[in-house]
């Protein structure tokens, strides 16, 4: 088996799975990034390079279909110079267009026998998978008790004997992810509780959101945020971006970890967070709520009410050990149901449907008889604009399968399963 996997970063989303799968299976895996090509944990990256993309002339409205073309164009190209590829499943993120050229370089008669006479997309929702080898609780090793602690460093940094660790983890640092409101947040909860530090984990880029738009004479919105409060930034460390491991004891060796999205894909980060039995205060919004449930695995609070945020974190900062419970439900819930392990069956699943289907003919539409040709004795059979979607009906004839805003493509035909020897 081959696999491509298509994304701008390199792991995202699919760099466990796709690890999994050349470990234990001994499938080849692909990996088309933006990252600098290599091996790695048995996936080749191929590295693609944009020739263009949208600039400030180009209208805001079409901004990100500009950059989406040019990605799928630069991938096309990369993968047009490597001609021993021919993967059996292309696996991409959905939301980029990533695969959109490559129908041209790979087509074949078996994919086009898949298209469905008109549009019926059949949607399958399957996470990603948390590794817990490098996500786990270290057996609150790494998180003892208020009065048997001693001076330690966590990732990097110094933390006092009896201080209280709070933890904000994101790609960058925007308005999607509710920065501002983390900060004002930790602002009220600084100026309430001395023994508190805020390590903050991230990078200064905008990777979603239009932020830039409103900075002014700020050149990141980190910038804008800061110049908006005065804030005691010794009790502030942006440490950058970490390697998995050092993320995992950091999330294994907080108080508090809090997580905010407005309703959008949810973060690996918060995943990772109750794999490692964090306590997480989280925004309530649909996407968290999926996981968390208030009071049972982790704490909520409103979206946009950072007083709310810092009188919950309070609450768990006076006595961490009170909440633990809260954080060693998340960790089971995640090894229970979101582990490699746990997910790897539903993603071949998947991989399998979409490589084995046999294709079907739609189903026939209803007569709707017209005035003038039905006296002839004949009929016209109506299609419906907006084809309806039936989340529990038997897959029909789609091309492609979603999963969690990956898309799997098949190829070419097998003769037999590859997932069943």
């Amino acid at each position: 088996m081959q696999l491509l996997y298509l994304h701008q970063s390199f792991p995202a989303q699919f760099g466990a799975v796709a690890s999994h799968l050349a470990r234990t299976m001994g499938w080849k895996c692909y990996f088309a990034s933006q990252a600098a090509p290599g091996e790695i944990l048995g996936i080749e990256r191929i590295q693609y390079e944009l020739a263009g993309g949208a600039t400030t002339r180009t209208h805001f409205c079409s901004r990100t279909i500009e950059n989406t073309i040019w990605h799928s164009d630069a991938i096309y190209n990369a993968l047009k110079d490597r001609p021993e590829i021919k993967p059996d499943l292309i696996i991409a993120h959905s939301g980029f267009s990533s695969a959109a050229l490559l129908r041209e370089l790979y087509p074949t008669e078996f994919q086009r026998s898949r298209f469905p006479a008109e549009y019926q997309y059949k949607l399958r929702t399957a996470f990603d998978g948390i590794d817990r080898s490098i996500f786990h609780s270290h057996g609150d090793a790494l998180r003892p008790p208020l009065g048997q602690r001693p001076p330690r460093t966590v990732a990097g940094v110094e933390v006092p004997a009896e201080a209280r660790i709070v933890t904000y983890v994101s790609r960058g640092f925007e308005t999607m992810r509710g920065f501002d409101i983390f900060m004002r947040s930790a602002r009220l909860i600084a100026r309430q509780h001395p023994d508190v530090i805020f390590i903050v984990v991230g990078s200064e880029k905008m990777p979603y959101g239009s932020d830039e738009q409103y900075l002014g004479e700020h050149q990141t919105f980190k910038d804008w945020v800061l110049a908006q409060d005065e804030y005691d930034l010794s009790r502030f460390h942006f440490i950058g971006r970490l390697p998995p491991v050092e993320l995992g004891k950091l999330l294994a060796a907080t108080d508090l970890h809090i997580y905010l999205t407005a309703p959008f894909i949810l973060s690996w980060s918060m995943m990772d967070a109750l794999s490692c039995g964090a306590v997480v205060l989280g925004s309530s919004t649909a996407p968290v709520k999926e996981m968390i449930r208030d009071g049972e695995n982790g704490l909520l609070a409103d979206f946009f009410n950072p007083e709310e945020f810092a009188r919950k974190a309070l609450q768990v900062l006076a006595d961490p050990a009170e909440f633990r419970p809260l954080g060693k439900v998340a960790e089971e819930m995640i090894a229970a149901r979101f582990s490699i392990e746990k997910v790897i069956p539903q993603m071949l699943s998947i991989y399998e449907e979409a490589l084995h289907r046999p294709p079907k003919l739609p189903a026939p539409h209803p007569v709707l008889s017209l005035p003038g040709i039905a006296q002839a004795g004949t009929a016209v059979p109506f299609a419906p604009i907006h084809a309806s979607i039936d989340p529990v009906a038997p897959p029909a004839m789609a091309a492609d399968l979603v999963s969690n805003e990956t898309m799997v493509t098949a190829v070419r035909p097998r003769t037999r399963s590859p997932f069943r020897g």
